[in-house]
């Protein structure tokens, strides 16, 4: 199973909706804060270095430990996305979308 998807990619324009699609693997640092520190620094540069006013992240509804750790950074959730995305079985899979806004960061 994959850890979390990150939205870091995209061009130097902040008005321009970024999306990216980077996995976090799962690792035996589960549990100690360093994915929502890694989260957090990922946040705070697209805001301050790049000007951004929004990110959207769109991990898997059933995906309870990123989601937290997203939550723990500031992201809220917007809504459930229906059948999202594919599994590897050929199943559909619900994502959910969540937002951060640069002023409530």
């Amino acid at each position: 199973m994959r850890g979390g998807r990150h939205p870091v990619r995209g061009g130097d324009r902040p008005d321009v909706p970024q999306r990216g699609d980077r996995p976090l693997p799962r690792s035996a640092l589960g549990g100690t804060g360093l994915a929502r520190e890694a989260v957090g620094l990922v946040v705070r540069h697209l805001f301050e270095a790049r000007g951004h006013h929004r990110i959207t992240i769109d991990p898997a509804a059933a995906n309870e430990r990123a989601i937290r750790c997203y939550e723990a950074v500031g992201f809220v959730r917007v809504g459930i996305m229906r059948q999202y995305e594919r599994a590897a079985d050929g199943t559909w899979r619900d994502g959910l979308l969540m937002e951060l806004l640069a002023k409530t960061f």
